[in-house]
C-alpha cells in the first residue's frame, strides 16, 4: 500500500518536471520574439510576393535484403531484393519579391520545401508581415531587416534576414538576434 502511494507520488513529480522542461525553451523563444518587436518596424504586403511552384513525382524502389516474404536472407553480398514501388512527390515553392527600404532595393528569391498552396492559404489569412529594421544604416553600412515568417508555423524557415550588402539570406530554425 505504501509502496503504490509513493509510486504514484514519484510518477505525479516526474510529470511537473517534464511539463516544466517543456515550457523552458517557450520562455526563451518568446524573449527573442519580444527582442525583436522592440525594433521599428513597417508593414509589408504579402500580396506583392509572387509564389512560384514546382512539383515531381517519381516511382521509387523498395527494396528489402530477405529474398522472400518468408524472411530467407539475401547472400548476394550488397544486394537487394525490390520489393514494391512507391510513388514519392517532391514540392518545391519559390517566392519572388523585390523589398524597398529609403533608397535601397532588393530582389529576393526563397526556395521552400512545401506544397504552394499551404503557402497562398497562410499568405491569404496574414495579409501583411512585418519587416524589423535591425540596423538603419549609415553612409558607410546599408540597413538590415528582418523579414517576419513566424505565421507560416514551419520549424525550418520562420524569418529573412536582409542585408542589402550581401543580397539575401535565409534564416536558421530559431531566429537568433
Amino acid at each position: 500500500m505504501n509502496e503504490s502511494i509513493l509510486l504514484y507520488i514519484g510518477l505525479g513529480l516526474l510529470f511537473i518536471l517534464s511539463v516544466l522542461w517543456v515550457r523552458k525553451p517557450n520562455k526563451a523563444n518568446h524573449t527573442k520574439r519580444k527582442k525583436l518587436e522592440e525594433y521599428p518596424s513597417f508593414d509589408y504586403d504579402l500580396e506583392q510576393i509572387e509564389i512560384d511552384n514546382f512539383h515531381i513525382s517519381e516511382e521509387v524502389d523498395i527494396h528489402s535484403k530477405y529474398d522472400s516474404e518468408y524472411g530467407i536472407p539475401n547472400k548476394s553480398f550488397g544486394q537487394h531484393t525490390i520489393v514494391d514501388k512507391k510513388t514519392m512527390t517532391t514540392f518545391k515553392t519559390f517566392l519572388n519579391f523585390k523589398l524597398s527600404y529609403r533608397h535601397h532595393s532588393q530582389k529576393i528569391k526563397v526556395e521552400l520545401p512545401v506544397d504552394h498552396t499551404i503557402i497562398r492559404m497562410k499568405f491569404y489569412m496574414q495579409k501583411t508581415t512585418k519587416v524589423y529594421v535591425i540596423s538603419e544604416g549609415d553612409k558607410n553600412t546599408l540597413p538590415l531587416l528582418v523579414m517576419d515568417f513566424r505565421f507560416l508555423e514551419f520549424d525550418f524557415f520562420n524569418s529573412l534576414h536582409i542585408n542589402f550588402n550581401n543580397g539575401y539570406r535565409e534564416s536558421e530554425a530559431k531566429m537568433e538576434l
